[in-house]
């Protein structure tokens, strides 16, 4: 059982305030909306919430209209959890950053959750002075790692690995209107976040795997039609659309699939990403088969 103090600006929000407004987002804003029988939806969401006290009555009712939706992504935030979302950061599991045999830089990158922009920047500046401090003995290329990146904040994951991806457009978003939105490892938002060394020509081996998802998928779709890169594993989860956040009158945030990813070359996404090379998962008996043809690959490509 967890308790909440509520504040109580939001005590006397009117919970059909709260549905309502939910309504007007999604119909205005998704990716699917147009696919919606919105004559026949919008009575069922509100005989749902026809005996609201609260705004936390009509969660329900949100939550059946974003699933109706088919994108798989969307999703509500309660008022506490986005509060702490604005107000925290921080990677999902330690970031890895270390120097293989045969002159092999290694990335491990997670996901990211939250959107405090002093964590933000401690987090990039960690990964990008990792990657500075063993940059001159990486003359064999990188592997990035993206099998436990499950997604969250883009921006600091894009921004860490800046010194490999540069400040060109990496690919946009593209939303149901075909108006596209580009993105890039600079971050706009601070401009003061360390650059890096100019890796841009290296070789890197991506890898991809069933956990890697959403924004991990957009890290991965960065590295999309980079020169002298190669993908390895399994199948990516399959959200590779762009969500964005819409806050609601109770304090709520909606995070609502608005668009699908596109990649430099102009390639649109919105599934799994397939690796260029499959490789199986890894057997319980222990082993890295996908790190071990990624390694080949970049050795075999060394010239040293």
């Amino acid at each position: 059982l967890r308790l909440a103090v509520m504040p109580s600006a939001t005590r006397n929000v009117p919970p059909s305030a709260v549905l309502d407004a939910a309504i007007r987002i999604v119909r205005a804003r998704a990716l699917h909306s147009r696919d919606v029988d919105w004559n026949r939806l919008e009575p069922e969401l509100h005989a749902m919430a026809k005996d609201a006290k609260v705004p936390v009555d009509v969660y329900p009712a949100i939550r059946m209209l974003l699933a109706r939706l088919g994108d798989h992504h969307s999703f509500l935030m309660e008022p506490s959890a986005a509060r702490q979302d604005q107000a925290e950061g921080g990677p999902s599991s330690p970031v890895v950053v270390a120097l293989k045999p045969g002159g092999i830089g290694y990335i491990d990158m997670p996901g990211y959750a939250g959107m405090q922009a002093q964590a933000r920047r401690a987090f990039v500046a960690d990964v990008v002075g990792s990657i500075d401090r063993i940059a001159g003995q990486a003359r064999c290329g990188w592997v990035v790692d993206l099998r436990r990146d499950i997604g969250g904040n883009m921006l600091p994951m894009l921004s860490g690995l800046r010194p490999l991806l540069g400040d060109q457009p990496l690919g946009s978003f593209r939303d149901a209107d075909g108006k596209q939105s580009p993105f890039g490892a600079a971050n706009p938002l601070d401009k003061a976040l360390p650059r890096g060394p100019e890796l841009q020509h290296a070789a890197v081996a991506v890898l991809l795997g069933p956990h890697t998802a959403s924004s991990g998928e957009v890290v991965a779709i960065a590295f999309r039609g980079r020169p002298n890169t190669r993908s390895f594993g399994q199948p990516t989860a399959g959200l590779s659309t762009g969500n964005t956040g819409f806050g609601l009158p109770d304090g709520s945030r909606i995070f609502l699939t608005t668009s699908v990813d596109v990649d430099r070359t102009g390639q649109a996404y919105g599934g799994k990403l397939q690796p260029d090379q499959p490789v199986a998962a890894a057997l319980a008996t222990g082993g890295d088969p996908t790190l071990d043809a990624a390694q080949a690959w970049l050795a075999s490509s060394c010239t040293r």
